[in-house]
């Protein structure tokens, strides 16, 4: 159902034009909350797709710019490295604001000190800008979070 034509802004999400008879065929079918059904059924509408637009090497190019995040073109990688699991677990609750800020969740594999992070977007089937940005926001956390004395390197 969702379009892969130009896109334009309704609120503060981004949504594909659909055509008139998609719109009505929603609304027929689903009342008011079309709108809602939409954004829900169309999640990449909102992320811009770097795979396909830009390519894998740019898209490495772009995570060589990010401390501690590697690329295999598809998606983003980090390890990172705590003094204990308390620390590590610390970590990942620091995660959560900027993951539901941007409603955009980090996969996470959590093995006593050592916590995985893989950045993707499963709808795009690879990176978009929004794991760019959910990236940076998590390499901002990394940077401020001293007290935790995490060790953060590209795992891939």
């Amino acid at each position: 159902m969702c379009h892969s034509g130009t896109r334009s802004a309704i609120g503060l999400m981004t949504v594909p034009k659909l055509p008139v008879a998609c719109w009505l065929a929603l609304r027929q079918r689903l009342g008011t909350y079309a709108f809602v059904v939409v954004i829900a059924v169309c999640p990449v509408a909102a992320r811009a797709d770097l795979p396909s637009d830009h390519g894998i090497d740019a898209a490495r190019v772009r995570a060589e710019r990010l401390p501690a995040w590697g690329t295999d073109g598809r998606v983003l990688y980090s390890t990172c490295t705590f003094p204990d699991f308390v620390n590590a677990i610390a970590f990942v609750n620091r995660l959560v604001a900027p993951a539901e800020t941007r409603g955009h969740h980090p996969d996470l594999a959590i093995s006593y000190n050592r916590l995985e992070i893989a950045l993707t977007t499963h709808e795009a089937g690879g990176l978009t800008e929004l794991d760019f940005a959910l990236a940076e926001d998590i390499a901002d956390l990394i940077a401020n979070a001293e007290d935790l004395s995490p060790t953060c390197k590209p795992h891939r």
